[in-house]
């Protein structure tokens, strides 16, 4: 009898401690808000973020590709039904594990453009200040004078790659972009200078979408990385 009467504590403890691993693996899922139009990150990395809010009103900003398996199309507000990372999965992930997409629930077009989104890209002459992630130094980008000047109306992008002037067609829908591969002058230059503007004229073909805030511009790029951009002084 005594015997039983120790077991039970025992017993407890055993099925307490398989529904506490039990709950580490339970899936919860969420309803997210994307907004239509991106926004700076909120570290000051380069590139551009989503501002995404819950259906309990908390809301905040986050990488293009944090969601897994959703693609981000600027100039529409998305509904998302998305499944959070277990806490197993936190535990044991090398790096943070990602919501992953169930369902797009709606995607409904954000209604008229704003225009003066594109007339604030045109504003000015945007300087290169940070191209991340490359596997050459901060240094060289913000010191490389890259520079860039969106010609909305013209639908054309052009400027300085380091050594060579380059110019190329540019479609903006809302706060996407498209650039088609530029065209530079063929001067010469040493050759580490060559190798970054190769790179950088290489990337800008592949930016997909921008932000403004103030005298900084935010390109993202469809592989995922991102330049920033600041305003040049007259």
């Amino acid at each position: 009898m005594r015997l039983g009467i120790l077991l039970r504590p025992a017993l407890r403890a055993i099925l307490a401690a398989g529904l506490i691993a039990a709950c580490a693996y339970e899936t919860h899922e969420r309803r997210l808000t994307v907004a239509p139009e991106p926004v700076p990150c909120a570290d000051g990395t380069p590139g551009s973020c989503l501002h995404v809010t819950d259906a309990l009103g908390d809301s905040w900003i986050t990488r293009l590709d944090e969601i897994e398996g959703f693609t981000y199309e600027p100039g529409f507000t998305y509904e998302l039904l998305v499944e959070d990372p277990t806490e197993a999965a936190e535990i044991e992930a090398a790096s943070p594990p990602r919501p992953k997409l169930i369902e797009v629930l709606s995607r409904q077009a954000s209604g008229a453009a704003n225009p003066g989104k594109g007339a604030e890209l045109g504003r000015t002459r945007w300087l290169l200040s940070a191209l991340a992630p490359s596997d050459r130094p901060a240094a060289d980008w913000a010191q490389s004078g890259i520079t860039a000047e969106f010609d909305v109306p013209g639908e054309r992008l052009s400027g300085f790659a380091g050594c060579n002037d380059y110019s190329a067609a540019l479609t903006l829908s809302g706060a996407g972009m498209e650039v088609a591969p530029p065209v530079a002058t063929r001067k010469a230059c040493p050759a580490p200078v060559m190798a970054l503007e190769q790179e950088y004229l290489e990337r800008i073909a592949g930016a997909s979408a921008f932000a403004v805030s103030g005298d900084r511009l935010d390109l993202s790029l469809s592989d995922g990385s991102g330049m920033a951009f600041q305003a040049a002084r007259p």
